[in-house]
């Protein structure tokens, strides 16, 4: 319960920080009128995601981050099956010596 909420303390923090450079930076295009885009941003567009980081754009494939998911919840099942192995015999041990 703990990991999860230093997760989203974490998750809140590094959003309030993103936010704060777009919005620094998009006061100093106002400034120096500049048209340069923002630090971090992610739109929905026909289909397909776009992503725009340090004013460069970059288009992803709904189907690429389809896979991607699906590795990454494989993953994260195994390695939560292997943690709760992990602690069911470090509790078989600790039983075994000390009770």
């Amino acid at each position: 319960m703990l990991n999860l909420k230093r997760f989203f303390l974490l998750f809140i923090l590094l959003v309030l920080f993103i936010g704060g450079l777009n919005l620094s930076n998009q006061g100093i295009n106002h400034l120096t009128l500049d048209n340069r885009g923002p630090v971090f941003a992610c739109n929905y567009e026909q289909g397909s995601w776009k992503l725009q980081l340090l004013s460069q754009n970059y288009k992803v494939s709904t189907e690429l981050l389809n896979y991607e998911w699906q590795l990454l919840r494989q993953s994260a099942k195994n390695q939560g099956q292997q943690a709760v192995q992990y602690l069911n015999k470090s509790w078989l041990i600790f039983k075994a010596v000390f009770l």
